[in-house]
């Protein structure tokens, strides 16, 4: 399809704002879970700030206000860190990290 039409019609379902469009950049894991996140319509719930606990020793590193969207997928089981007790949420999404996020988010 074309990719505006693709990204109009997450426009419409309030997955990705039009400030967020850009097919030409990398998607940043963060970016993935948020996108997640927010199919799952638990937005609202993961803007609250002050609520959301550290749970990986790079947490600092998560971009304001996605904290929430971090901890969230974290509780559903749709994120695990990557073993040594990291996020990495500023990395380049790969196909692998994609793969593991679809299919936890569908059967979990």
């Amino acid at each position: 399809e074309d990719i505006d039409t693709i990204y109009e019609e997450l426009r419409n379902l309030r997955i990705i704002s039009e400030s967020e469009k850009s097919p030409d950049t990398i998607v940043t894991k963060e970016e993935a879970i948020k996108y997640v996140i927010r199919t799952m319509n638990f937005e609202k719930i993961a803007e609250i700030s002050g609520i959301y606990a550290s749970i990986f020793q790079d947490s600092d590193d998560v971009s304001s206000g996605l904290e929430g969207y971090i901890n969230i997928a974290y509780g559903l089981g749709i994120i695990n860190g990557d073993g040594s007790g990291e996020i990495k949420p500023k990395a380049e999404l790969r196909r692998e990290d994609a793969a593991s996020i679809i299919y936890k988010y569908m059967f979990n």
